[in-house]
């Protein structure tokens, strides 16, 4: 596996950001349990590989309970890009 980097997001990922955003849920918001969830406006950690380019993101809210990730659907898929920054760190997307 590639090695990666997390941070916090920053001005210069918002554009990327916005890329998935669009390409996965067709905008920033989403609904997740009847919850509406603008993902511009949760906390998000960003993940780069090791040449500094965008590889995912994952977007938690903190609430009282502490930090939690919404979940959309049954299967608790978690609201990230999880699947597509495995793709990418493994070279699938290449393919």
């Amino acid at each position: 596996m590639a090695p990666i980097r997390v941070h916090q997001a920053r001005d210069e990922d918002r554009a990327a950001l916005t890329a998935l955003h669009e390409r996965e849920w067709g905008g920033p918001v989403v609904v997740v349990h009847d919850t509406r969830y603008d993902l511009r406006d949760l906390h998000t950690l960003v993940a780069v590989d090791d040449t500094g380019m965008f590889a995912g993101a994952l977007a938690y809210r903190v609430d009282a309970d502490g930090p939690t990730i919404p979940h959309v659907g049954a299967d608790g898929i978690p609201l990230h890009d999880e699947l597509r920054l495995s793709r990418h760190l493994t070279g699938a997307d290449q393919r």
